[in-house]
């Protein structure tokens, strides 16, 4: 699955191949997900299914194999990765009475609450309304999650850091005490990682280092906070790199060549 990867398209062996599935644009990755990879006698990688959890569209291709596969293995835990406000199933060669109870009870517990669209031979409409439902559970996620930072109990200075500059204070709208145990962590495109070397200055305010592998291309990355084991939230900080330090240097020169030139002291020829 994908953005943070953005997008997931879960797929039956047979149709792995099939790369060219219309995705919004607005997505910054999609990760094609074989659904043994996921079913069958072996449990799901921790890591493959912490990114299924986080992504922000799932999509299903449901295919004879698919429901042939799912019947033959049973795996409610696929069920449950299966986030029924983020799915998009696509009904290839497929009818709705094609899903039985036997589908629905084994694996895919929340199919009823899926959004739906059946796949026809030239349907020149289709892309398009693929697009727009596709679009729409985008579109809730993200409100969601930006009610989710509006709530959060603290704030986040600088709001850009970058390589040399890459301290962050967190302010807390309450104070916390000695015995208060205090977890930052940071999400950069799905993967989220503990930070380490967090450090209190005073009751309201703690400060530590973005991590190293957030810096090395320039995103949004969540931070997230909790104290006693209770989330207080999540803010986004602008992890800016190098290169793209670079990029905005040269791009507010007319001549980018020749200040190049003259940075490393060489002759520019005409």
């Amino acid at each position: 699955m994908a953005d943070q990867c953005s997008s997931i398209s879960l797929v039956p062996t047979p149709l792995s191949n099939m790369s060219r599935i219309p995705t919004p644009t607005s997505l910054s990755l999609v990760l094609t997900v074989s659904l043994e990879d996921v079913v069958g006698p072996g449990s799901i990688p921790a890591s493959l299914e912490e990114k299924m959890v986080r992504v922000k569209l799932q999509i299903v291709i449901v295919c004879p194999q698919f429901l042939e596969q799912v019947y033959q293995h049973p795996a409610p835990a696929l069920g449950k990765l299966l986030q029924p406000d983020r799915v998009l199933a696509m009904l290839l060669g497929v009818e709705e009475d094609s899903v039985t109870e036997q589908h629905r009870g084994r694996s895919l517990i929340t199919y009823q609450q899926w959004c739906r669209l059946a796949v026809k031979d030239q349907d020149a409409s289709f892309v398009g309304d693929f697009l727009e439902v596709a679009m729409g559970i985008l579109a809730k996620v993200l409100r969601q999650n930006t009610a989710h930072m509006e709530k959060a109990m603290f704030s986040l200075l600088p709001k850009k850091v970058k390589e040399g500059q890459n301290k962050v204070i967190v302010l807390l709208n309450d104070p916390i005490s000695k015995e208060d145990k205090i977890k930052v962590s940071v999400d950069k495109n799905g993967e989220r990682i503990d930070v380490t070397n967090v450090k209190r200055r005073n009751p309201f305010t703690l400060h530590f280092q973005m991590p190293a592998f957030c810096l090395e291309v320039s995103m949004l990355v969540n931070v997230y906070v909790e104290k006693n084991g209770e989330p207080l939230g999540c803010r986004q900080v602008k992890c800016e790199s190098r290169m793209r330090e670079l990029d905005q240097m040269l791009r507010s020169w007319d001549n980018p060549l020749e200040f190049m030139c003259q940075v490393l002291g060489a002759l520019l020829l005409h």
